[in-house]
């Protein structure tokens, strides 16, 4: 969950998605994503019909960890996610490497198409993100994460995270310019 999210994110936010179905607020926090990184939004939607993932059915859980930069973004996704469906839906299997042990995935789903960035994080959990490093971080036992940094223990320590949605912020203006956009 939001434990490994990289220490270098500005902004965290935490979704149950079976709590927010139905609402257009899961539709804007989507299109909040991807105002971050606009070029992942037809390559994501594309992946996600063509891998029959339903959010709500599929998707329990989303953390969201956003950077400064407009591809400082990871995604972990918790619910029935795994490597093999995921990755046989795929009609070209997409390259894959090993990093320091765990395979991550490179996906252009169609010539000309941005890269989405991959890997499994448990048998139920993905990770996406639209650059290598970030997805990197997120995996890497040795970086830096949320659940380690002490600036961050203490911001997400007063946020209340088992309701429908959650968003911390080491900079106050910068969540609510993003949660206004929800």
């Amino acid at each position: 969950g939001w434990q490994a999210l990289p220490a270098d994110a500005d902004t965290v936010v935490g979704i149950d998605v079976a709590q927010v179905m139905g609402s257009s607020f899961l539709s804007r926090a989507v299109s909040t994503v991807f105002a971050t990184a606009p070029e992942l939004e037809a390559p994501i939607a594309e992946l996600l019909s063509r891998c029959q993932i339903q959010l709500g059915r599929d998707v329990r859980h989303l953390w969201i960890a956003f950077g400064d930069a407009p591809h400082e973004l990871v995604v972990v996704a918790n619910g029935e996610l795994g490597e093999e469906r995921w990755v046989s839906c795929l009609q070209a299997r997409p390259e894959s490497k090993i990093w320091r042990g765990q395979r991550t995935y490179r996906a252009r789903l169609r010539r000309g198409s941005a890269e989405v960035w991959f890997t499994f994080g448990g048998p139920r959990t993905l990770i996406l993100a639209p650059s290598e490093s970030w997805l990197q971080n997120t995996r890497d036992p040795g970086a830096s994460k949320l659940a380690s940094d002490p600036t961050w223990r203490a911001v997400v320590g007063r946020v209340e995270r088992n309701g429908a949605l959650w968003a911390a912020t080491r900079r106050g203006a910068l969540l609510a310019q993003r949660i206004s956009a929800l």
